[in-house]
């Protein structure tokens, strides 16, 4: 049939410009094909946790969606599709009561832990037949979660779920692909100092993302092509102390793309920070808490932007990758040197010119009580700060600032609103400070920044007027100190 419909067109072309003649004034046919109605995906794994946005292209009417099966997902009247637990589903899109679209949906394993859960078998490693030599009241929670991650590694992803209760984490915990950990309301992790064995020591780190096949594997995350598709969700009031560990990390992210945390409280860092982010790209960081630090180094930040040149991560390659999209929105940050920012910036040699993190986002965010920085933008490109609240920063000798950009590039700043900074002994006070910066004792060359209004005297007026000042010794300051 569809051959003969062809013909028969074909034949009505010809005919048409025989008759035209092939002059000025022939003929000229338009065919246009109707589309038909289509699922935006006609198949999707997820994890509990997720959600999946169905849409329907090519129809008009009345749209009916149903699932094939509502313990394992359900979909709402707008094709908003909600995974419950692991298991196959189908979703159809029913338009105006008789034409059929389907997705096949897969939700990956979900597995709930608390207290008194078994440590789970994986392989060839039988943990739950582990003796006290390894598996003692101090090391019996990082079993647990070790256990059911590799698991799930094992399995291409799922989501690991974690009931109220404290868990006493001593060794590193690695957190493959695609995975969601969703701490209920209640759910607290203390890092811990002491193993109790002497068959291994505890970690510096709390959470890294790398597969634990992985781990020892040198160089196995370069660029962008590490761990991805990761969600840290916090229910409830939850958190992650790290009980003023020296130099302990409770999150290090290398090399990842679409990483996820949100609502988690994160305490009590040494000589650290609380999330390492360093080669990410679409990182999210959503209504967190961060509080709570000890130590000499008032440049450590509580969310530190870096590059790797210089780690001890066997799985990480140092190839000086930076950070890009990343998003910090409705955090609260207290009693700490600096909320968010670097203090460390690379070159590339090769190219000879500056590497910067880039489109980084701080939004919505307070920075109470902070010593040293609200915002430490150093060597940040095509970035914004906005709609942020700075209360009170000083104890940290020399320039303390609302927000310091060093060497940023066009780094844009509205509507914040600045709060008690104010010169102090050798303390200067500012809202906002833009300024060349060169590191001490290093081959790297100086930093110049560049302006969103051209020169220094512009950008300050324009942060003067776009930002809000209540008690600041000095509202703005953009300008070189020392020329190229």
């Amino acid at each position: 049939m569809k051959m003969i419909k062809k013909k028969i067109i074909s034949l009505i072309l010809i005919i048409t410009l025989i008759l035209g003649g092939f002059s000025n004034n022939s003929i000229f046919l338009k065919l246009e094909e109707v589309s038909a109605a289509s699922l935006n995906q006609t198949k999707a794994t997820i994890n509990v946790g997720d959600t999946l946005r169905l849409h329907v292209d090519g129809a008009s009417g009345s749209i009916e969606w149903k699932t094939s099966n509502k313990k394992v997902c359900d979909v709402d009247g707008t094709g908003l599709v909600t995974p419950k637990k692991r298991g196959k589903a189908v979703i159809k899109a029913v338009i105006n009561g008789s034409e059929t679209l389907s997705c096949k949906v897969k939700v990956r394993a979900c597995y709930t832990i608390s207290k008194k859960s078994k440590l789970m078998d994986v392989g060839k490693n039988k943990y739950s037949k582990y003796s006290s030599a390894y598996v003692n009241k101090y090391t019996r929670d990082w079993y647990l979660f070790r256990s059911h991650l590799e698991k799930l590694e094992k399995l291409g992803g799922g989501t690991l779920i974690v009931k109220k209760g404290t868990y006493n984490i001593t060794s590193v915990l690695c957190i493959p692909s695609n995975v969601n950990i969703i701490f209920k309301k209640g759910a607290k992790i203390n890092k811990t100092s002491n193993t109790h064995t002497s068959k291994f020591k505890a970690s510096k780190t709390l959470f890294e993302l790398v597969p634990v096949s992985k781990y020892n594997k040198k160089n196995w995350a370069k660029k962008y092509n590490g761990v991805k598709n990761v969600k840290i969700i916090g229910e409830g009031k939850n958190e992650i102390n790290m009980n003023y560990y020296h130099q302990g990390v409770a999150v290090t992210i290398f090399h990842s793309t679409n990483i996820s945390i949100s609502g988690i409280s994160f305490k009590n860092i040494n000589e650290a920070h609380s999330i390492e982010l360093d080669a990410g790209k679409d990182i999210n960081i959503l209504n967190c808490k961060f509080s709570g630090q000890k130590g000499s180094n008032l440049s450590r930040e509580a969310i530190n932007l870096d590059i790797p040149e210089k780690f001890d991560k066997t799985w990480s390659a140092c190839d000086k990758t930076n950070n890009d999209g990343i998003v910090i929105k409705n955090c609260k940050f207290k009693n700490l040197y600096v909320g968010v920012g670097s203090h460390y910036y690379s070159y590339n040699n090769s190219a000879n010119s500056q590497i910067y993190h880039n489109n980084v986002t701080v939004e919505n965010c307070t920075f109470n009580n902070m010593k040293k920085f609200g915002v430490h933008a150093l060597n940040w490109a095509n970035c914004k700060v906005s709609n942020c609240t700075f209360d009170k920063v000083s104890g940290g000798k020399g320039d303390v600032c609302g927000i310091m950009g060093r060497g940023s590039q066009r780094l844009d700043c509205t509507g914040n609103t600045f709060k008690n900074i104010v010169n102090s002994g050798s303390e200067k006070g500012f809202g906002i400070k833009v300024v060349d910066y060169e590191l001490g004792n290093s081959s790297i060359p100086r930093t110049y920044p560049t302006f969103v209004k051209g020169s220094g005297d512009e950008e300050t007026n324009y942060f003067e007027k776009s930002n809000n000042y209540e008690n600041v010794a000095t509202k703005a300051e953009c300008k070189i100190i020392k020329k190229k």
